[in-house]
Formats: C-alpha cells, sequence, structure tokens
C-alpha cells in the first residue's frame, strides 16, 4: 500500500529524499494532489470509510504538514482551497468551511456552506477563484449547478474558533440541458485555470453521442 508522502528536490538523488508523513495505520493509503490555485498540496489518507488530510504549503515545502481535521469514524472529507481558507466536501453531500486560523479543526469549527441534503448527492466539486461548479444527482439525474463566490464581513457567531464568516455561495445562471431532466450522463473535463469562467464538460444521452460543453459562469 501507498503509505509514505517524501519530498523530493529536482536535480537531486532519490537517496536524499524527505519523509514529510508516513501513515502507519494499515487500514489507510495515502495520495498526493494539489489545489487548483498550486500553492498547496494535500496529503490524503483515505480509508473505507474515513479521511484526514494534511497541507503542505509549495512555497515552504520543508515545513511540517498541517492537519487540516483529525481522523472520525465514518467521516470522510476532500478539501480544496476557497478564498482565503478552506473548502470541505464532506462525504459528497455536504460542503462546509474553514478559516485558516482554525487549522486542525474538529467538527464543531466546520461552518456549514451546503447543509446535508439526503436526496443530493455531489459527485464533484470544481473551484475557481469566483465560482464553485456542482456535478450533483437527485433522484439518480445529474445536473451542474454554478454558485459565485462572494466575500462575507463580521464573525461567524456561535463558532468555538471564532473565525471569520465564510464566503456567500451565490447561485448563478441555470445552466438549462437538452434533456430537461430525462436520462442523461455529466462528466467534468479537465478544468485547469483556476481564475475562468468556463467550465468544460462531458454530456451525452441514450440517443446524444458525447461531446464536450463549455458552461460559461457569469450568463449561463
Amino acid at each position: 500500500r501507498a503509505c509514505r508522502a517524501t519530498l523530493h528536490v529536482v536535480g537531486t538523488a532519490s537517496q536524499s529524499d524527505t519523509c514529510v508523513f508516513e501513515e502507519e495505520d494499515a487500514a489507510f493509503m495515502l495520495d498526493v494532489a494539489a489545489t487548483k490555485d498550486r500553492h498547496w498540496l494535500t496529503i490524503n489518507s483515505n480509508a473505507r470509510s474515513c479521511s484526514e488530510v494534511r497541507l503542505i504549503s509549495t512555497s515552504r515545502p520543508h515545513d511540517p504538514p498541517r492537519l487540516v481535521a483529525p481522523r472520525e469514524p465514518n467521516v470522510s472529507y476532500f478539501v480544496e482551497r476557497l478564498a482565503d481558507g478552506w473548502l470541505l466536501l464532506v462525504a459528497n453531500t455536504a460542503l462546509a468551511a474553514l478559516a485558516e486560523s482554525s487549522l486542525p479543526a474538529g467538527r464543531e469549527a466546520w461552518l456549514p456552506l451546503l447543509p446535508p441534503d439526503p436526496s443530493l448527492v455531489l459527485d464533484d466539486v470544481d473551484v475557481f477563484a469566483n465560482w464553485l461548479v456542482l456535478c450533483e444527482r437527485r433522484a439518480a439525474v445529474p445536473s451542474l449547478r454554478a454558485l459565485r463566490i462572494e466575500a462575507a464581513g463580521g464573525t461567524a457567531g456561535g463558532t468555538a474558533s471564532g473565525a471569520a464568516a465564510p464566503p456567500v455561495l451565490r447561485p448563478g445562471p441555470p445552466l438549462m440541458l437538452p434533456s430537461l431532466g430525462g436520462p442523461c450522463a455529466i462528466r467534468p473535463r479537465p478544468n485547469r485555470s483556476h481564475t475562468s469562467e468556463k467550465y468544460l464538460f462531458e454530456y451525452s444521452t441514450p440517443s446524444r453521442a458525447a461531446g464536450t460543453y463549455a458552461y460559461h459562469m457569469p450568463t449561463g
């Protein structure tokens, strides 16, 4: 199993690589990813029913990894950069925010952005500088939803950390799919630009071959 994350300096021998984190629990496997803005690396410890994420700044790679939230039974989460804090996709059903100053944060410090909805499954969340795009399913019917990220002032009342309030997510223009709620398949395409206002996706129906489409988030 993958259990060690090492730091390699380009141009040096692999024997000089340093271990930045080792997962000792045999039930967990490691993978390493980058946030979309490329400013952070995420070290993800994943088991069947729970997860734990650590962060390494790409500008300070020799700093110790920062724990996002300690692992809990039956709680899985994925992390992406959001404004000046962090976005958590929790168990593919809810979105929460974390302030930078609150790390590491137990669930009492998670600030709800999109509350759990038993009828909703979030298949994918893509984060842009000013937008979130949700690839979701309701009653097995897939759809896309764009949310504009807006700054919020003040403090988040009732939080243990007293952290700044999370960003506000405003619904963007609706995306009208040709299937009009009928059977279809939606798959994200690579959307590598953090500042883009176009979301690329693949769309197909039983009678329509798969093709790549662009959703212009400000106008629909």
